[in-house]
């Protein structure tokens, strides 16, 4: 069995009997229950795709669709200049909206993890153009009669105990405070985010610091609809989603 093979049964038995449960029993009621609906019968769908993970990748081909959404990990290794190479190219989409927030790779967005890459000669800030970028904050995107709210968050779990260390947004799983210096707003229609809510998509914790968490429940907020990366596992690489109308 490879390292990135997903693991038996009787492996994800003994790791959480409770979980290896409840997780069918959790994917037969999603398939039941109702699409999220945030629109009126007169009001048209809007279609949103997100990517994830693209890693300096300038994929060939991205589906169409209003508004488009990347979940952190534009780059590899983190520079202002790989991060602009990245912009550069979503701003070529044609989609009507984009929206983008950070990933542990993009070290140049977070203070604490930008003195570890290398520096930009020709620049000094990343030109954004026609995109949001988001961190924890919002924006308010509006889609012919109707809008929608979009709130981004990059943090995640810590991966790497060294200070500084060259993984943006990290966070020590073990605190019992809030990982975002703002709360996320009850009204948000979309969250964005870099990691995933606890449990989702794992089937067996791959190491200690994974095992307590991803991104901590919004509390109350019940976003119709929920982007993040692809760290649920790490063969995955590029991830994309397309469809979801709303």
């Amino acid at each position: 069995m490879g390292p990135f093979d997903p693991p038996s049964l009787a492996t994800q038995f003994l790791a959480s009997p409770l979980l290896f449960i409840l997780r069918p029993v959790y994917g037969i009621l999603s398939s039941v229950r109702p699409d999220p609906y945030t629109r009126s019968p007169s009001q048209q769908p809007v279609r949103v795709v997100c990517i994830s993970d693209t890693h300096t990748l300038q994929l060939s081909s991205v589906p169409d669709g209003d508004l488009l959404i990347h979940s952190g990990d534009l780059t590899n290794a983190g520079s202002l200049d790989e991060i602009q190479k990245a912009v550069d190219w979503l701003r070529t989409l044609p989609h009507t909206h984009k929206v983008v927030i950070a990933g542990n790779h993009d070290s140049w967005f977070d203070p604490d993890a930008r003195s570890l890459v290398p520096p930009c000669p020709v620049r000094e800030a990343v030109d954004w153009g026609d995109i949001h970028y988001l961190e924890n904050t919002s924006v308010v995107l509006s889609f012919g009669s109707r809008t929608l709210k979009v709130h981004g968050v990059p943090q995640i779990p810590q991966l790497d105990p060294a200070v500084p260390s060259v993984h943006a947004f990290q966070y020590s799983p073990w605190s019992r405070s809030d990982p975002w210096p703002s709360p996320i707003p009850l009204d948000t229609d979309i969250l964005i985010s870099h990691s995933p809510p606890r449990h989702h998509g794992r089937r067996v914790p791959p190491t200690p610091s994974a095992a307590v968490s991803c991104s901590r429940p919004p509390g109350r907020v019940r976003p119709a609809l929920r982007a993040l990366e692809a760290m649920a596992d790490a063969s995955l690489g590029v991830w994309l989603a397309v469809g979801s109308r709303f």
